[in-house]
Parts: structure tokens; sequence; C-alpha cells
């Protein structure tokens, strides 16, 4: 699965998210936002969760596929934290809850091609594979 197309689109899809999230949370503080705003750590959290995901998900260390299982559990839920937002909000409509649908479904299908990826390459990483086979 290392040279799959659907791990390449999901890596991106992650890439772009933690990029996104990086680039809100640093275009916030720019603005003058307090650092103690709580959104701040959650957002630059959630950025490099996400892009160290998109990178280590084939990386054999075990440090690497715990920062990539921390990756994909930060983006679903954050994914979990929006979508009760979403839904709880009585000012929306269900007009507006495509906006939110369409990008969770991405999201969902890229987490699991991403954990499908890492559970390939070793759910823990190759090197403690090596270790628990001898």
């Amino acid at each position: 699965m290392k040279g799959s197309r659907w791990l390449d689109l999901s890596r991106a899809v992650f890439a772009v998210v933690g990029a996104a999230a990086l680039l809100i949370t640093v275009g916030g503080l720019s603005s003058g936002e307090s650092l103690v705003n709580p959104v701040f750590p959650i957002g630059l959290g959630l950025g490099a969760l996400s892009l160290a995901a998109s990178v280590l998900v084939t990386a054999p260390a075990p440090w690497q596929a715990v920062v990539t299982w921390l990756g994909i559990g930060a983006v679903l839920l954050g994914l979990s934290v929006f979508g009760w937002i979403v839904f709880t909000d009585p000012d929306l409509h269900a007009d507006a809850y495509a906006f939110f649908l369409v990008p969770a479904a991405i999201l969902v299908a890229a987490s699991a091609v991403l954990a499908a990826g890492r559970r390939t390459a070793g759910a823990l990483g190759s090197a403690a594979q090596d270790t628990a086979a001898r």
C-alpha cells in the first residue's frame, strides 16, 4: 500500500488540513489574538499532528507510528467536536449540513486509508514488530 494512489491522496488531504490549521492559528496570532485563548494550542496541535501523520504514515520507528495514530485521532476528534457544534446549533438549518457532511466524509475516508497504510507498515512500527519477533 506504500505506493497506493489512495494513500497519496489521503496524505495530501491530511497535509492540507494540517497546513490550514497552522496557517489559521498563526494568522490569528498575528492579528492580535491572545496566547491564552484555548483555540491557539489546539490549532497548533491539530496542524502539527495532521502534518506529521501525513508524512510519517509508513515510517518504521515506533515513535513515528504513535505520532501517526495521534494525528489520525486528532483529526477525528476535531471533526467530532465540529460536528457536535454544527448539529446542535439551533440557528443552522438542514441546508447547511452538507457543508459539514461532505468534508467530513472525505476526512473519515482519508483517516481510514491512513489507518490502513499504518497497519500495513506495522501498527506500532516495523521496528517494534522486528523486536517482538525475536
